[in-house]
């Protein structure tokens, strides 16, 4: 029965990894299952290799946490040196559940099963943490009695019950024992502490040691010897038994391992010889079994065995139709082929059968049961969580009671960054940013205790999500409550809002840009009122004063100072009107140029013309500089005209008196430079971001109003746009401000 190659190959079928570990901590075995569900590369693996090689392997790969590799391995032989039985779960990082038996055995090491719960942990049934080991079938009794002098040599050997139990070695009459173990007792520890004893001339007991025979077959055996002495007290030698365990060692060392391992599956294991009579079976079977156990004893029949489960109503599938369903079993179970499943009367079973090498049959039941309502709780759960995501507009997140994540949909992963498998199990915090979890956590206790079932978050405050790479965004989000028996799931339907707000901030300063072109446009009209009035006032009444000839005839001179005021007031308001129709023509794309040679000297004479009186009137010092040879500017003249006079208006207009005002020509290979400064008041640095909008004035004194309405630089800014240039200003208050201008030199040619 106790094959070590038929129990090897039978645990090749099971569902569950095992794993043997000896004394000296090697891996005497493992099967492709434990392979498998361990994740270790079977190629870098034989058995009998030391346990340290699979533990340092799981340290390297992060599967004990971090910490030095080397301390990890450590603490974990040191475990193994002191094994005790266990039985625990183990999460892989892979998400796997496994299931960890492990006990150790008689005379040093342990076996170790590994049992998938992932699917069924909360419902498989725990496996029995104690099971009855096999008995040590070792005799006791002695086979022979031997005597040795007192140099230790035997000078007889005997059988002691007459019975021939192993040949007798001939040759050992007159060699010592480690002679004939063929060892040195000054290199072995083990043999010398044994000779130790000997010169000492104390007794020893249950001494094992092996020896090669006559027919060059390795022996076993276990001896046993006192001293004994002459009349006189002189030690004589060494009488005592010895028993041949060689059978035991075979069985033990081979089989042993194996036969312990099996009572630690859950699975039902029976072993079938090739007359198909049962040979061996584990606890599960025989607990499955207990109705007919009496026939759950090795030598019965597996026919037999079907007849009497049949016969007590225990297969469903076999009730009316006992003999044609026995028939069809015993069919399946001489094929061996795929497995298949069965209904029980007190349970759902997995019946996978295998032919063995000595054409015997390895039968395997796993319990289905628990797997079965696990299956059809998944599915309950899975519909569920389909119709959630299908209602989702966005990501879906749902948690436990422990607020640990369970679900993490598409939408999330998105929105998030994480992928479901890197964010299942973590609690929900990790999605939020850090200032607002203490806030959360309230929430969810407030909303656990009320009977509300959902609630919408962004009702009550702002919230924020916190992606994978530190970043976090506005959110807006409903939580909904299910309770599940004692348990509550906590759904999140998330929307990532930071469109949105976007959206929002713009409309917002849209809004406000508006506001502020509103209040240009009825501070325009103010000035426009004052503007227009003052030389139309002005015009009326000196128009009147003639008329009625206030001062006499039409010769006196003062109608000619009148005169004069009238048409400064025409140009004044003319020139207003222009502005307006300018900048209108402009914003509507309808401004056409129309370019020419431009000598700039020429240009500079014409400015100087027009502004000279205004600027002597003030006392301010006006001056133009175009020396150099400068190149020919091919533009449209009347706009950089008007470009020059505006801007050089301006520099005089908030220049006080006895102030400075310069107009500089400078060129490149390709652009001609205007530049004007004065030493005037200066531009406040807020209102430079907006000193070139239209209607827009920067006055030196609030109380003290200017000529014009604010459209001289924005016509200029305008102009220079439409010849590609481009037009900059620079400003400390005080201390005067400097406007240049690069235009494109172009060519007619």
């Amino acid at each position: 029965m106790k094959d070590s190659n038929l129990f090897a190959t039978t645990l090749e079928f099971v569902d569950q990894g095992v794993c043997v570990v000896d004394a000296e901590l090697n891996v005497i075995f493992f099967n492709h299952r434990y392979m498998e569900l361990l994740g270790f590369p079977t190629e870098r693996f034989e058995q009998g290799e030391p346990l340290e090689k699979f533990i340092r392997f799981n340290a390297e790969r992060g599967e004990y946490g971090a910490g030095d590799i080397d301390d990890l391995v450590n603490a974990r032989i040191g475990q193994a040196r002191t094994f005790e039985s266990i039985t625990s779960e183990r999460t892989r990082p892979d998400g796997t559940v496994l299931k960890l038996c492990g006990k150790p055995v008689p005379g040093g090491g342990f076996i170790e099963t590994y049992t998938d719960i992932t699917d069924s942990r909360r419902n498989e049934t725990a496996l029995r943490n104690n099971k009855f080991r096999l008995k040590d079938v070792a005799e006791t009794s002695y086979d022979r009695l031997w005597e040795t002098d007192r140099e230790f040599r035997y000078t007889s050997i005997t059988d002691r019950r007459g019975a021939k139990t192993a040949p007798v070695i001939e040759s050992a009459i007159g060699q010592t024992r480690w002679e004939l173990a063929g060892v040195d007792v000054d290199d072995n520890e083990y043999w010398r502490r044994h000779y130790e004893r000997l010169v000492s001339h104390r007794p020893f007991h249950d001494f094992e040691y092996s020896v090669v025979d006559d027919a060059g077959k390795r022996q076993f055996w276990r001896v046993s010897g006192i001293p004994y002495f002459d009349a006189a007290g002189n030690f004589s030698g060494y009488r005592g038994s010895s028993s041949d365990i060689t059978a035991r060692k075979d069985s033990e060392e081979k089989s042993e391992w194996l036969v312990n391992a099996f009572d630690y599956l859950s699975e039902a294991v029976a072993i079938y010889d090739k007359e198909d009579r049962l040979v061996f079976c584990n606890q599960s079977f025989r607990d499955r079994n207990r109705v007919v156990a009496d026939l759950v004893v090795p030598g019965v029949k597996f026919e037999s065995f079907l007849r009497a489960v049949v016969a007590e109503g225990l297969v469903l599938d076999a009730v009316g139709k006992e003999e044609e369903w026995i028939s069809d079993r015993l069919i399946k179970h001489q094929a061996c082929g795929k497995p298949f499943e069965a209904v029980r009367r007190d349970r759902h079973v997995l019946i996978n059968e295998r032919r063995l090498p000595d054409g015997g049959i390895a039968l395997i039941s796993v319990n289905l049961s628990d797997l079965k309502k696990a299956e059809k709780s998944a599915q309950s759960a899975k519909a569920r969580m389909e119709e959630i995501i299908a209602i989702a507009p966005e990501a879906v997140i749902t948690c436990g009671g422990d607020m640990k994540i369970q679900m993490f949909n598409l939408g999330a992963e998105r929105i998030f960054g994480y992928s479901a498998a890197e964010i299942i199990g973590q609690p929900m915090e990790i999605l939020m940013p850090e200032s607002l979890r203490k806030r959360h956590n309230k929430h969810i206790e407030g909303f656990e205790k009320s009977p509300e079932s959902y609630r919408f978050m962004d009702q009550r405050d702002d919230i924020a999500g916190l992606r994978k790479d530190g970043s976090e965004f506005p959110a807006s989000a409903s939580v909904s409550k299910l309770e599940i028996g004692d348990d509550k799931i906590y759904t999140v339907m998330l929307h990532d809002i930071t469109e949105r707000r976007r959206v929002e901030a713009e409309r917002r300063a849209a809004l406000i840009e508006a506001e502020k072109a509103n209040k240009a446009k009825s501070e325009f009209m103010a000035s426009m009122s004052h503007e227009l009035r003052t030389p139309l006032n002005s015009m009326l009444g000196f128009a009147d004063m003639i008329s009625n000839q206030y001062f006499g005839t039409i010769e006196e001179n003062k109608y000619l100072d009148y005169a004069e005021n009238i048409s400064v007031s025409g140009r004044h308001l003319l020139d207003l009107v222009n502005q307006i129709l300018d900048i209108e023509r402009i914003e509507a794309g309808e401004y056409t140029l129309s370019k020419e040679n431009i000598d700039v000297v020429e240009l500079f004479g014409d400015c100087q013309k027009i502004l000279k009186k205004r600027a002597m009137d003030r006392n301010i010092s006006l001056s133009f500089d175009a020396s150099g040879n400068l190149q020919t500017l091919y533009a449209d003249r009347s706009a950089i005209f008007q470009i020059l006079i505006n801007l050089i208006t301006n520099a005089v207009k908030f220049t006080p008196e006895g102030g400075k005002v310069k107009v500089k020509a400078s060129d490149s290979q390709d652009r001609l430079t205007f530049q004007i400064s004065d030493t005037g008041v200066g531009i406040p640095k807020e209102k430079l971001l907006t000193i070139k909008d239209p209607f827009t004035r920067h006055e030196s004194d609030p109380h003290k109003p200017q000529d014009g309405v604010g459209l001289g630089l924005a016509i200029s800014s305008s102009l220079v746009e439409l010849h590609e240039g481009s037009l900059e200003i620079n400003s400390e208050i005080q201390k005067g401000t400097t406007v240049t201008v690069g235009l494109p030199i172009q060519s007619d040619n």
